[in-house]
């Protein structure tokens, strides 16, 4: 399986918890007999319901994919009215008006998915990536944070906060912890990263004996 299918079935997961944590509280207690047969409606309902909701997610995933981003907007918009206490969907509708150049409003939905599900790394990940684009490189640094202690393997995240040090703070020593520690999960282009750290240390170096 990738990883990009592993997002999405942990995604699937997340929501399947939260929908089903949801209902559960509303449905009665079965019954012998014929009343049981009727208090089973619900849950058959709900169930169908469940399934609905779970096949116009992957539909708004799938659009998502084949770069419909406006369509996939309207699916996850009708899921967050739907379902307000989801936080992936807020997450995904994120996604998508990130994609559309509507930062202001993924940075909303950001925010959005983080309230309702404060240790969601994905959230904290994206909501980074959007406001080191809009420029606001100290709010970017606390969402990669929150995202790598939420997920400390979360090794985009580490990636991605050390080039926000490398380039945007201007802090070597953190860049290049950030970058080993990427390397150290296995992170793609090894030789590099390596290569990057090694004029790193030249810098820092330099920066000590400047002081």
């Amino acid at each position: 399986m990738s990883a990009r299918h592993r997002q999405i079935a942990g995604m699937l997961l997340a929501l399947v918890a939260a929908l089903v944590g949801c209902t559960r509280a509303t449905l009665p207690a079965p019954l012998p007999g014929p009343a049981a047969a009727r208090a089973d409606e619900p849950r058959a309902a709900e169930g169908r319901k469940l399934d609905q909701v779970l096949l116009n997610f992957q539909k708004g995933i799938t659009l998502v994919e084949h770069n419909k981003l406006k369509d996939a907007k309207v699916v996850f918009e009708a899921l967050r009215t739907s379902y307000p206490h989801v936080s992936v969907f807020h997450n995904n509708l994120g996604v998508v008006d990130k994609r559309l150049g509507l930062l202001d409003e993924a940075i909303a939905s950001y925010r959005e998915a983080i309230a309702i599900q404060p240790a969601y790394p994905e959230a904290h990940y994206n909501l980074a990536i959007a406001l080191r684009e809009q420029g606001q490189f100290l709010q970017a640094e606390k969402a990669y944070r929150h995202a790598i202690e939420s997920a400390p393997d979360f090794r985009d995240a580490h990636y991605n906060l050390a080039v926000l040090y490398d380039l945007y703070l201007n802090d070597p020593e953190k860049a290049i912890e950030h970058y080993r520690t990427y390397l150290a999960s296995g992170g793609e282009g090894q030789e590099e990263v390596t290569i990057w750290i090694a004029a790193l240390q030249k810098r820092a170096e330099r920066a000590k004996e400047g002081q």
